[in-house]
């Protein structure tokens, strides 16, 4: 298979769908995301995108852990404000 081929074959796929293009290292990006806003393990995550340590993970989508991880403590305040009434 040539290099460019999964390229080619997507582009025209989104075209044909009527889909906007991202290029194929787009999907890697968002797996990755929604992996982490979804409570995967950053070694669990890490090891699916191949990285040699989940510090690398972490230097690339440290943004993303921070967002995850504000969005667990508001959970998790909620849940103490319930308890708490």
């Amino acid at each position: 298979m040539r290099p460019g081929r999964p390229y080619v074959w997507l582009k025209k796929f989104c075209e044909g769908e009527g889909l906007q293009f991202k290029a194929i290292h787009s999907f890697r990006h968002s797996a990755a995301t929604n992996l982490i806003h979804n409570g995967v393990d950053i070694a669990a995550v890490s090891n699916i995108l191949g990285h040699n340590t989940p510090n690398v993970t972490l230097g690339i989508y440290a943004h993303e852990v921070k967002e995850a991880t504000a969005y667990g403590c508001d959970i998790m305040s909620q849940l103490l404000a319930k308890h708490r009434a």
